[in-house]
């Protein structure tokens, strides 16, 4: 079994991606540069400081992880499985067949503008550690001793690691953004390969829980679970982040192919 894992906002390496994927698919780019209003140089100028804003991010990752897709697919290399992490769930749903990249680019970057929107309203951050916190609300559990929770600037205390983001995403402050998202996915088809949802780590061949996740934890470490007997793991775009946590999850002899650049597609190939 082939699983293509898909990087989250959290994922490094964006602009070299970025670089690869205007290389590969420069439509793409074109399409997620328009949704962000900022020019490719103006994001290169800016760099780690405009890819801090969510609105921003999401859809030039998504961009960068598709563009890498269709270049997998001309070389005949396709999933039996697919994965994402957080945002990587519509950059998934893509590959598998929900919609075009195009249509892709343009939800994540209604994603991340709700997203944004909604933190603005009630400003939070993201904590790990290596213990769930029951004083906080969980976002995300990336793998056995890897946590994160959600709360208020001042929840963070000794034992925690305030994380660089800008909202408290994956918790219920998202909460207002659901039904808004939920509306501009109902035009999604069902899946053609199987997802691995971070509701829950099930398989799935629909997109039902795509708007509602993004007020829900990531569960990664159930999603990993889910796959552990796969041979082959592709990260899709920018993602030594996910490469990690893979390792830490189902052990430093998992074999995690990365796309990096065109070396790493040209040896898949």
């Amino acid at each position: 079994m082939k699983v293509f894992l898909f990087p989250g906002q959290g994922a490094r390496n964006v602009l070299s991606g970025l670089e690869l994927a205007r290389s590969l698919q420069p439509q793409l780019v074109e399409v997620a540069l328009a949704e962000t209003g900022l020019t490719l140089a103006q994001v290169n100028a800016e760099g780690g400081r405009a890819l801090e804003r969510t609105d921003v991010l999401q859809p030039l990752l998504t961009a960068c992880s598709l563009a890498v897709h269709a270049a997998l697919l001309a070389r005949s290399v396709r999933p039996d499985v697919v994965l994402g992490h957080s945002l990587g769930e519509i950059a998934a749903a893509s590959a598998a067949g929900a919609f075009d990249a195009e249509t892709a680019i343009k939800l994540a970057a209604a994603r991340g503008r709700l997203m944004y929107r909604e933190a603005q309203k009630t400003p939070g951050a993201l904590f790990a550690a290596a213990e769930r916190d029951p004083s906080l609300e969980l976002a995300a559990h990336h793998a056995p001793d890897e946590w994160v929770m959600g709360g208020p600037m001042e929840a963070f205390k000794p034992g925690l690691k305030k994380l660089d983001v800008s909202g408290a995403w994956h918790t219920s402050v998202m909460r207002g953004a659901v039904e808004e998202l939920k509306k501009e996915l109902e035009a999604a088809a069902p899946l053609r390969v199987p997802m691995v949802r971070n509701l829950d780590g099930e398989l799935t061949k629909d997109t039902s829980t795509l708007a509602e996740q993004i007020a829900k934890p990531v569960q990664l470490a159930a999603c990993f679970e889910r796959v552990k007997s796969a041979r082959v793991f592709i990260t899709v775009g920018p993602g030594l982040v996910l490469r990690g946590l893979a390792r830490k999850n189902l052990g430093d002899a998992v074999r995690v192919l990365t796309t990096e650049d065109r070396a790493d597609l040209e040896a898949l190939a």
